[in-house]
C-alpha cells in the first residue's frame, strides 16, 4: 500500500472532496476513449488509467515515481493496460502520433516548464487527436483560499492556461469543475430522456435566491484541445456518491465541534465553581496581601491576573 504524502491522489484517502474531484475527472474522460489508444500522463496510482482501459483499446500510464508504477502494474493487470516510469516532460516512448487521446490531470502545475510537457503531447498525439488536461485555478485554489500546496511549482491563472494551449492547438473548449452541495432530481423511468436543466442558488444575507450560471466559479479548469474540429458532444456531468461520505464527514465534524463546545462549557463551569469556593477566595486574598507587603518576592502572572510568589 502506497503512503499518502499529499503529492498525489490515492483512491483510499478518506477525504471525500479529493475523491470526488479526481474520480469524476477520469469518469468524464472515459466517454471519449472508446476503442482508442490513450496516454495517461502523471497517472499516479493507476486508478484512472485502469478506468479508461474498460473501453479504450490501449492505455499507457506514465509516472515519474518508480514505486508508484510498480504498485500500479501489480494492482491493475489487463492486456490493454501498461505502465511506464518516466517524466511528462520527457516521455519514454519513441515515435510520433501514436495516441488518439492524451490525458494529463493535475500535473502541469507540478512542473516549471509547461512547454516541455506540451511539446511531448504534440509529438505523441495523433493528427486530430484529443488532449484532455486539467489544472487548478491559481486565483481560487491558492490566492482566495490563502493556501500553498508545497508540491505545486507553477500554478496558472485562466488566461495563462488559455494562452499556453493556444500555442499548440487550433480548437479549445473549456470546462469548469468544483464541488457544490445541492440536490439531484431525476426520472426513474427509462422511457424518459429529458435534457439537462440547471438551477443555481446563492445565499444572501438572509435567504437563498436563484442566480445565473455564471455565478458558479470553478476550482479546476478542464480543457479539451485538438487541431481537428470537435465532433463529440461535450455535456455537463454530475457524479453521485451513494455512500454519502461527504455528508458523513460533515456530520462527524459537526459532532466533534459540538462535543468540544460542550467540553469548554463544562470546564468554564468547573472553573467558576472553583473560583466561588471559600478556600479559593481566601487563598487569592492572601496572595494579594503578600504581594503588597513583599513585592520583591512576587512576579506578575498576566494570564491569572493575580501576583504569585517566586517559590
Amino acid at each position: 500500500m502506497l503512503k499518502g504524502t499529499g503529492e498525489r491522489y490515492l483512491p483510499w484517502l478518506e477525504d471525500a472532496f479529493i475523491n470526488y474531484e479526481h474520480l469524476h475527472r477520469y469518469a468524464y474522460a472515459a466517454q471519449f476513449v472508446r476503442n482508442l489508444k490513450v496516454l495517461d500522463l502523471a497517472c499516479g496510482e493507476g486508478y484512472g488509467s485502469h478506468l479508461m482501459s474498460d473501453t479504450a483499446s490501449l492505455v499507457t500510464g506514465i509516472d515519474i515515481d518508480e514505486e508508484v508504477i510498480r504498485h500500479a502494474g501489480s494492482k491493475y493487470v489487463k492486456d490493454n493496460l501498461q505502465y511506464k516510469t518516466g517524466s511528462i516532460t520527457d516521455v519514454p516512448i519513441k515515435g510520433e502520433g501514436i495516441y488518439d487521446v492524451i490525458v494529463c490531470y493535475e500535473a502541469i502545475e507540478h512542473i516549471e516548464y509547461h512547454e516541455k510537457c506540451l511539446n511531448e503531447v504534440k509529438r505523441l498525439l495523433a493528427p486530430g487527436g484529443l488532449f484532455i488536461v486539467s489544472t487548478p485555478d491559481k486565483n481560487i485554489y491558492s490566492e482566495e483560499a490563502q493556501f500553498s500546496n508545497p508540491f505545486h511549482v507553477s500554478e496558472l491563472y485562466f488566461d495563462q492556461f488559455n494562452e499556453l494551449l493556444k500555442k499548440y492547438f487550433k480548437n479549445i473548449s473549456f470546462l469548469g469543475q468544483r464541488i457544490y452541495t445541492g440536490s439531484n432530481i431525476w426520472p426513474l423511468s427509462s422511457k424518459d430522456h429529458p435534457g439537462f436543466v440547471e438551477y443555481v442558488i446563492d445565499k444572501g444575507s438572509k435567504e437563498y435566491n436563484f442566480v445565473g450560471s455564471d455565478k458558479k466559479v470553478p476550482r479546476y479548469f478542464i480543457a479539451m484541445a485538438s487541431d481537428a474540429e470537435f465532433k463529440m458532444d461535450i455535456k455537463s456531468s454530475t457524479m453521485c456518491d451513494v455512500a454519502n461520505d461527504l455528508d458523513k464527514q460533515l456530520v462527524k465534524l459537526s459532532n466533534a465541534a459540538k462535543t468540544s463546545q460542550q467540553e469548554l462549557i463544562t470546564l468554564k463551569e468547573e472553573l467558576n465553581r472553583i473560583r466561588s469556593n471559600a478556600c479559593w477566595r481566601v487563598l487569592r486574598k492572601i496572595r494579594q496581601i503578600s504581594a503588597k507587603l513583599f513585592p520583591f518576592l512576587s512576579v506578575k502572572r498576566k494570564d491569572a491576573g493575580v501576583p504569585l510568589s517566586r517559590e
